[in-house]
Formats: structure tokens, sequence, C-alpha cells
């Protein structure tokens, strides 16, 4: 069991004798859950008017947290209006703070640490940036997705698939200009302006009907 279409394409590519017996079940979006804890008070308040930029997982070599740091970089020199929230702790926490010294956008960047509940933060920002190596179906998204977020992510794992390939947000392309220009107009990006509950219903309950079928296969 995958849990997207794509991760399972991918698997299969490796063990294609296992086609017939794989499916892909997605993740539950407890929409309403992350909606209500991103009502919760925030000890982060944002500066309004700022591009909002939040970044969120534990400060991992995968991660890629330095280019988060470079991308903040070539903001700046593009005369870029913007903050970056990056949330989470981990062992590369202080060389990230002193990449960021080195890069000179210690006043661009907020490191939070961990947060228990990210989601108020998450709902004053513009976009989530997430820029990993590889991930699976990151939790975060579906956060960002309930919480009207625009996401703008690298095409790994089941990415693609959670972003239903551009509807909730951007998959970038490489770290060049075209992705400066995608930050720089991520507060544009209008596909997750409007949070619309029924979809999440209609996910959750599409995901129940192939859980069911397999345990129907199963027994």
């Amino acid at each position: 069991v995958c849990l997207t279409e794509g991760l399972r394409r991918k698997f299969v590519g490796i063990y294609p004798q296992l086609e017939g017996k794989t499916t892909a079940i997605p993740n539950f979006i407890p929409y309403d859950r992350i909606q209500a804890r991103g009502e919760e008070a925030s000890d982060i308040i944002v500066e309004p008017g700022l591009l909002n930029l939040i970044t969120v997982g534990r400060m991992e070599a995968e991660k890629r947290y330095d280019l988060v740091l470079q991308a903040a970089r070539e903001l700046k020199e593009r005369g870029g209006q913007f903050h970056w929230y990056l949330v989470g702790d981990g062992p590369l926490l202080e060389e990230m703070r002193a990449l960021s010294r080195s890069l000179e956008v210690v006043r661009d960047v907020t490191f939070t640490g961990r947060l228990e509940n990210p989601c108020p933060l998450m709902k004053q920002c513009s976009a989530l940036v997430l820029l990993s190596d590889y991930e699976g179906t990151p939790v975060t998204i579906d956060e960002a997705k309930a919480l009207g977020l625009t996401v703008i992510a690298r095409d790994v794992g089941g990415i693609r698939d959670q972003l239903e390939d551009g509807k909730w947000g951007k998959i970038a392309a490489g770290y060049g200009k075209e992705f400066i220009d995608t930050l720089l107009n991520a507060h544009r990006i209008d596909s997750t302006q409007t949070v619309c509950t029924q979809e999440f219903i209609a996910f959750n309950q599409n995901t129940w009907r192939k859980l069911a079928e397999l345990v129907k296969i199963i027994l």
C-alpha cells in the first residue's frame, strides 16, 4: 500500500512483478482539526505587507535548509521585501544559524525552533516552501492546504500528487531565476486562497472507500 499513485508507480517501476498487488491509499486529512489549530493564538506575529514565507521540518541534511537560506540571500539581492520563518530543531540548527550569518540574512529569517503547533504561524504566511531532497507525503503540505496556504515544493516523493499537479501550489523547478520569481510572486498564487471543505470531505470519503475495498479483498 503506497500513499499516492505517483509513489505506487515508482514502486512498480522497481518491482514490476508486484503491480497487481499494489494500491494507493492516501493519508486522511483532518482538515477540521487543522483549521481549529490554525485559530489558536500565536506567539509570533508576522509583519503585514511583507512576503512572509515559512518552512517547517527538522534541521537535517535532507531537508536542505542550506538551499532555503541561499534562496533567502537571492531574494534579498533581488530587492524582495520578505521574511522567512524556519520552524524546527535538529542537529543542524546551529550550523544553519551560522550559515544565515555568513549569507547576511540574519534579519530576514527567524529560527523559531520547534513549535508544538505551527498552524497559527503558517496561517499568517504567504507560502509554505519545502526544498527537501526526498519526502514521502509531508503532513505540512496537508496542513497548508487546509489552512489556505500556497505551497512551493520540489518534485520529490508524493508531493506532486499532494499538490494535484499545481492545483494547490507550485512545483519548484531548479533554483535559478524561475524559482526566485516564483517565490517573489508567491502572494499572487491564488490556487489555495479559498479552502474548499467539500473537497476535503470528498477526499477523505474516497480514502475510506479505498481502505474498505482493500479490507474486503484481504478478508
